[in-house]
C-alpha cells in the first residue's frame, strides 16, 4: 500500500506574477524492491499574465533525477 502527500498551491506575488507548485511525496518507506512506493516530485510554474496572454515555464524536481525545464 502506498501513502502519500499530495499539494498543490498557487501564489500572486505581484499584480501580474504568479507563482504555482505542485507536487508529491511518499510517506512510507519500503526497502522492498518490489513494493508501490511514490516518487517524490515537485514542480514549480513561474508565470506572467497579462488579459492577451499568459507566459510561463515548469521546473521539476523528481527524485532519482536531475531538474527538468519544459517550456511550453
Amino acid at each position: 500500500m502506498t501513502i502519500a502527500s499530495r499539494y498543490s498551491l498557487d501564489l500572486r506575488i505581484d499584480r501580474n506574477i504568479y507563482i504555482a507548485a505542485t507536487g508529491a511525496m511518499g510517506l512510507n518507506a519500503s526497502t522492498d524492491p518490489y513494493s508501490n512506493n511514490q516518487l517524490n516530485y515537485t514542480t514549480i510554474v513561474p508565470r506572467y499574465e497579462i488579459r492577451l496572454f499568459t507566459l510561463y515555464t515548469n521546473i521539476s524536481f523528481v527524485e532519482y533525477a536531475d531538474m527538468t525545464w519544459a517550456q511550453d
